[in-house]
């Protein structure tokens, strides 16, 4: 018996470049653990066969960062030992997977002019799509971060996002930000290729002076001139 393949959770209807793609090729009956293996539209291996999950009679299959545009259809089938040898099923329907482009970077830099800041200080960063997106998400990353740090909502019409980054650490170094946005596509939300990062450097602040006398310190006569370093 056929199998039937399908996508994990949430059904969309297309995926965007980058994203990671999974896939359950699931097993109408069969009393034992079969293998499952997942095909591209030409037969060839998508991912490497995979055992049944326990009591499931069904695998998932993942597709990290799905990187070709357009549509491609999947199938998948499983087989089990029998005497020595694979008996194999026949494939599933096929699945048509649908991978669309990203909507392209924003821009990202201080919302004023300068690029260095005081450890302590509040730091406006501007998110700024290259056209207004509609009803969109603005996210912020910082580098190492595969999660946004910060989320600003806007409505319809705009064109960016500002961000208050609080915080900075006395580093004597840069500290690198990119940001993103959402735009409603194929009936959900597709987040923006992330703009190129801009860096903000983070200074300590200065070491307060030293007020002394110069010379030997004595008394001194009104009227008479003190000489201070």
């Amino acid at each position: 018996v056929k199998p039937v393949l399908g996508q994990e959770k949430q059904k969309v209807q297309a995926f965007a470049r980058g994203e990671s793609l999974r896939l359950v090729c699931r097993a109408r009956t069969t009393s034992m653990q079969p293998y499952f293996q997942l095909l591209r539209g030409n037969g060839s291996l998508a991912v490497a066969p995979q055992r049944a999950e326990y009591a499931s009679h069904s695998a998932t299959f993942e597709i990290g960062e799905v990187a070709q545009v357009g549509s491609e259809n999947y199938t998948c089938a499983y087989w089990r030992m029998v005497s020595g040898r694979q008996i194999h099923s026949q494939r599933s329907d096929p699945l048509a997977v649908t991978v669309i482009e990203r909507p392209p970077p924003p821009h990202i830099g201080p919302a004023g002019n300068y690029r260095t800041f005081i450890r302590g200080e509040t730091v406006e960063v501007r998110c700024t799509a290259p056209v207004a997106p509609g009803n969109s998400t603005f996210l912020l990353y910082q580098e190492g971060t595969r999660e946004a740090i910060a989320r600003r909502w806007v409505e319809a019409g705009a064109l960016s996002a500002t961000f208050n980054v609080t915080g900075l650490r006395y580093k004597f170094a840069a500290v690198h930000y990119a940001c993103g946005y959402t735009a409603w596509m194929w009936e959900r939300d597709v987040e923006s290729v992330r703009s190129k990062s801009v860096s903000i450097v983070v200074e300590g602040p200065l070491v307060r002076p030293f007020l002394y006398l110069d010379g030997v310190p004595r008394l001194y006569e009104v009227g008479e001139p003190v000489k201070v370093v």
